[in-house]
Order: C-alpha cells, then structure tokens, then sequence
C-alpha cells in the first residue's frame, strides 16, 4: 500500500489531467498505511517480548476484549457478505459493493453509488438496519473497553488523592482524632481525653468518614470524566472545522 501510494504521488502524479484530484480512496489509502504500520510494529514488538521472556505467551482477554473481537468479526462478515449479495443482483464490481455498503452502514451516504433494481431497494432498509446495530455494538464494546481500564486508574487516583486531602485537614484541625486509643488503663483516659470518644465512638466515625472520602472521591471522578468528555468534543469539533477550513475553499 505505501507502495501504491508512493506510485500516485509521485511518477504517475506528471500524468495526471487538470481535472484529476486524489480522491477520498487515496486519502483513507494513506490513513490504514499509516494504522497497518503502527499495528504490525507493535504486533512484532509483542512477539519478540514474548519470545525473550519479557511478556507472558499467553494473552487473558477480559469479557470485553473478546466481545469486541466477535462483534468487529461479526460486522465485517456482515459488511462483505452484504457487499457479495448486492454485487450479484445490482452487477456491481465487488469492491464497488465494498464501498457502497461501507458509507451505507458507516449513515454516511454518498449516493454517487445506490441499487435501482427492486430487490436491491427492498433489501437495503433491513440490511442498513441491521449493519448500523452491529455498528453500535462495536462502537458500545470500544466504549466500555476504554471505560474498563479508565474508570478503575482514574477512581483509584481520585480516592487516593481524597483521603489524602481529608487526613491532611483532620490534622490541621483535629490531630487527637488520628492517635490511636491502646486498651491499657492508664492510657485509655488520656487517649480518651485527646480524642473525645471511646473506642466504638471513633471506628463509626472513621466509617462514616470514609464512606463520605469514598462518596467524594465517586463525584471528583464523574466531574472528571465529564470535563475530559466535553473537551475532547469540544477539540475535535473546532479541529476538524480548521481542517476542512484550510483544506476546503468556501465561497
């Protein structure tokens, strides 16, 4: 594929007419020369690992892992076997049904390509239908990944740094609260003294606080989430519309 992307840019670009562009093929050509590449480097970095010692040889995929997997196999058996049938009843090329299937199921819809036979018609609204469900699955399954690995790092770090903030204003305020109260009798008045509770007093009140530690930490971490959601939306949406400003003349 670089190959082939190297050969359009450069030898065959000389030959190219006024009204020739690279086109949204050349393009996406360009974007899975670029994945492929990143995927294979770390494909045979995991073997090599594997193979020096440095990483187990065997992978334990979690529940969404493997979810994932079968439900991406599932949307592109779904998506070349729909290209197949639509390639024998319209007479398309089977990369043109490729194509068309894609931005079909993809809700894009070019229309530069569509079925004009009435079979072809009256199977597209239950094939877009069911290609745009497993579409969302995958999507879904991508999503709860992210989450799986996200949420669990962020609300440990979240709780962490709560408690530490609660323990640091306990001793500012309230330093008798952290002496531990021992069961001898002639310490037990003066813990008793420093801390203003029996034993059974100050386990509830270290349970409630860290309940109200735990409650804190959960809200900081919805925050959060929400905060990285929003500007992340917000940074795709301005970065695209300079994109497509640079690279598109609007009149």
């Amino acid at each position: 594929m670089i190959g082939l992307l190297g050969a359009v840019a450069g030898p065959l670009q000389n030959q190219s007419g006024p009204y020739i562009v690279f086109s949204q093929a050349f393009y996406y050509a360009v974007f899975s020369a670029g994945l492929y590449f990143i995927c294979a480097s770390l494909m045979l970095t995991t073997v090599i690992s594997a193979y020096l010692g440095h990483c187990c040889m065997e992978f334990k995929l979690t529940m969404s892992q493997r979810t994932l997997m079968l439900q991406t196999i599932t949307f592109l058996v779904y998506l070349l076997v729909g290209s197949a049938i639509y390639a024998h009843i319209e007479g398309w090329h089977f990369l043109d049904a490729v194509y068309w299937a894609d931005f079909t199921l993809l809700t894009v819809g070019i229309g530069n390509i569509a079925p004009v036979s009435n079979l072809g018609r009256g199977l597209l609204f239950p094939y877009a239908i069911g290609g745009i469900i497993a579409l969302g699955l995958v999507v879904g399954s991508i999503r709860s990944l992210v989450l799986e690995r996200g949420k669990a790092k962020l609300g440990k770090r979240m709780l962490e740094k709560e408690r530490e903030r609660v323990i640091s204003k306990i001793q500012k305020k309230k330093a008798g609260l952290l002496i531990p109260i021992v069961r001898e009798k002639s310490k037990e008045s003066e813990n008793t003294e420093l801390s203003g509770c029996t034993e059974r007093e100050r386990r509830e009140r270290e349970f409630n606080l860290m309940r109200k530690v735990q409650e804190n930490a959960a809200v900081r971490r919805r925050w959060t989430a929400l905060a990285i959601s929003g500007t992340t939306w917000f940074f795709l949406w301005f970065a695209g519309a300079a994109v497509f400003q640079v690279c598109i003349p609007f009149y």
